[in-house]
């Protein structure tokens, strides 16, 4: 099982939007694959879960332009019609083992995948690290397809980490970028990602406290070696940009931004809950707060 954070083809669109009503992460997932004409790919939904089981992914509506294959249960716990042609293109992955993994080949690509991906929102048991679902696009030997900056090499074009919030952590790691607010958008090239790109460490988003907040919410957040040009950003839930509290370079360490509730402008914004972005050299971390005022 390989550990992921942070793939392409054309472009490749995860459409995000985190749900506060509920305890999960809805999402539709759209995948042109133009670009890997003729090629034989895989979809890897990846799950660690350190603690005992509480969380699950599933995989809702899946379809494909191209010929798919019987999805694999490469390891954990997971089933639905994807993996034993019962009961529609669905599956469920769930948290029994440490390590869980759906793989689903795509033997004549096509061009279009498009499903609905749900990953529940179970805070972590006390001094552990959260469940995370991540995504990878493999090859036909079961290797990244293409290079993104994930230090760790394993080709991830996600990471969403459970944490008891509403909406979670996300990372997403280059060629994926981020649009608020709640879009991932792959870019045109599979191969655009340099060297220089791909950071000794994960970029971490520490804590927003308080949170909700009335006058204040102090951003805590590591950097990983050799650190670089950084930027903190803040949108409303329609996307707009509402205030940059950060923007410049940062070593590697542990820092603090803050944002005091006003816009750009210095207008006291509305309350409601927010999107706090994080971007370092490849990596974007991204997570909810609420303004109370």
């Amino acid at each position: 099982m390989r550990h992921v954070v942070g793939a392409s083809a054309g472009w490749l669109i995860l459409a995000l939007a985190a749900s506060t009503s509920r305890a999960e992460l809805p999402y539709h997932l759209r995948l042109n694959l133009s670009e890997f004409s003729g090629q034989s790919l895989s979809l890897a939904f990846q799950m660690t879960s350190p603690d005992s089981g509480t969380n699950f992914a599933a995989i809702r509506g899946f379809a494909h332009d191209g010929r798919t294959l019987a999805a694999r249960v490469t390891a954990g716990d997971a089933g639905g019609g994807l993996i034993d042609g019962q009961g529609g293109p669905s599956a469920i992955i769930r948290d029994h083992f440490w390590a869980n993994e759906v793989v689903i080949p795509l033997d004549s690509v096509g061009t279009t995948v498009t499903a609905d991906i749900v990953f529940s929102e179970a805070a972590p048991t006390e001094g552990r690290m959260p469940d995370e679902l991540s995504m990878v696009i493999d090859d036909s030997f079961g290797q990244p397809a293409f290079t993104t900056a994930d230090h760790l090499g394993a080709g991830a074009v996600f990471a969403i980490d459970a944490t008891g919030a509403p909406g979670g952590d996300l990372t997403v790691i280059a060629p994926m970028q981020f649009v608020p607010p709640d879009s991932l958008i792959m870019g045109s090239s599979a191969t655009a990602v340099p060297v220089s790109k791909q950071l000794g460490g994960r970029l971490r988003f520490s804590a927003a406290s308080p949170n909700p907040f009335a006058e204040r919410v102090q951003l805590r957040y590591e950097v990983p070696p050799p650190g670089g040009s950084l930027s903190v950003r803040v949108f409303d839930i329609a996307g707009r940009l509402v205030a940059e509290p950060f923007r410049g370079i940062r070593k590697a360490g542990s820092w603090t931004a803050a944002w005091n509730g006003r816009t750009a402008s210095g207008h006291l914004a509305a309350p409601g809950t927010y999107l706090v972005q994080i971007r370092l050299e490849g990596q974007t971390v991204v997570r909810r707060i609420t303004f109370a005022h």
